[in-house]
């Protein structure tokens, strides 16, 4: 699914700043941890980032 979901710039932009910016701020340093660790594996283009 991942695969073939293949958003523009602008909507991985704000995905990520939702993101950053929301629900794993909320869930503090264990789901960081956790989406750290599975941000290579499930979205690649967020390498360089972390």
């Amino acid at each position: 699914m991942a695969e073939k979901w293949k958003p523009s710039l602008a909507e991985v932009l704000s995905l990520v700043l939702r993101l950053e910016t929301g629900d794993w701020t909320r869930l503090g340093a264990f789901g960081r941890r956790q989406a750290t660790k599975n941000a290579t594996a499930t979205r690649p283009w967020r390498r360089a980032d972390r």
